[in-house]
């Protein structure tokens, strides 16, 4: 088990940062968050020691690009990452390549990657 995990997640309706911290909490015996959903986010800097889970809900199989821009604000210095897509069991289609590649612009190592399902936002169960 890892000694701590930083959970950077985009979240509009709360299903992808509940499914990012049941992961997280699996993995790391503590457990941080930064929320991308809430404007302006501010700039964040990890570094080779970080594992840093991050993860973003997939609509029509894309990330929303405010995430991604927001996302940007993040700076990876060769932090290790997990990619994590949270769909609604439609399907994620690109979207977890989408995060990786993004990731990797960002300077993280992404050594891991997850789909993740959580309830729809308009289809509760």
């Amino acid at each position: 088990m890892l000694e701590s995990i930083m959970v950077l997640h985009f979240s509009p309706t709360g299903g992808t940062r509940r499914a990012a911290r049941l992961l997280a909490e699996s993995i790391a015996a503590q457990v941080e968050e930064v929320d991308l959903t809430l404007s302006p986010v501010q700039a964040h800097d990890f570094g080779p020691e970080d594992v840093v889970l991050v993860a973003g809900p997939v609509y029509g199989g894309r990330l929303p690009a405010r995430m991604v821009q927001r996302l940007r604000a993040c700076h990876g210095g060769g932090a290790r990452a997990v990619a994590a897509a949270v769909y609604g069991g439609r399907a994620y289609e690109d979207a977890l390549v989408e995060l990786a590649d993004v990731l990797e612009a960002q300077g993280f190592r992404v050594t891991a990657g997850a789909t993740l399902l959580a309830e729809h936002s308009i289809a509760h169960a």
